[in-house]
């Protein structure tokens, strides 16, 4: 009875996923668009290649599920996608990524398998890594992501070596009580928060135990 409850709850996960990810692929041409506008830097000749691979992630989910190939394989396939998907987006030094890199990750979470969840983890690590690497490589030495990069090495320059410590530890302590407020508030309200992404009353004390 489990083993066709998981087994039925991955099937519906991965449907929706490859949908999902047919609908993503909109999101380079539309980054094309806007670039050529003007309303956003990046380099239309950089988002060209990068389109066409986005193409060929997020349509290959799609054609291995025609081909019926097994969820077992098919739930790696399109979570892959989506991780991958990220890191494309991410090697371009204009787009602003962040926390989207734990995207993979966190869908993964809806198959309800742990070492499943625990190997994406990993191998987002690494897209991460080469996603960084990639957007490096295109990045001036002296631009800066951040007006907070700006801000520390203008500081820097100017000897206003108070003024660092003072707004750094600020920051460093806002974001400690900012994760405290977050993962409490996650603690008390995770029921009607998991109902909120698509638990139901069978998979609900799954999900809760699973967090």
């Amino acid at each position: 009875m489990d083993n066709n409850f998981f087994y039925e709850n991955d099937v519906r996960v991965t449907k929706m996923a490859v949908k999902v990810l047919r609908w993503l692929i909109i999101v380079f041409p539309l980054l094309i668009l806007l670039s050529a506008v003007g309303i956003f830097q990046s380099k239309v000749s950089d988002l060209i290649p990068l389109t066409v691979i986005a193409a060929i992630v997020t349509f290959g989910p799609t054609v291995a599920y025609k081909l019926n190939a097994p969820i077992g394989a098919m739930k790696y396939v399109t979570t892959l996608a989506l991780g991958m998907l990220v890191a494309l987006m991410a090697s371009d030094p204009t787009i602003g990524i962040y926390m989207t890199y734990a995207l993979a990750m966190v869908f993964s979470i809806f198959y309800f398998d742990k070492k499943f969840t625990r190997k994406i983890a990993v191998i987002s690590f690494v897209l991460l890594i080469g996603s960084l690497y990639f957007r490096s490589i295109n990045v001036a030495q002296i631009e800066f992501e951040t007006n907070f990069e700006w801000f520390i090495s203008r500081s820097l320059g100017e000897g206003q070596r108070e003024r660092i410590k003072a707004i750094s530890s600020f920051c460093i302590y806002s974001g400690l009580a900012i994760s405290v407020i977050v993962a409490t508030g996650f603690i008390i309200f995770r029921r009607p928060l998991l109902y909120l992404v698509g638990a139901s009353d069978n998979t609900i004390d799954f999900a809760c135990d699973y967090l």
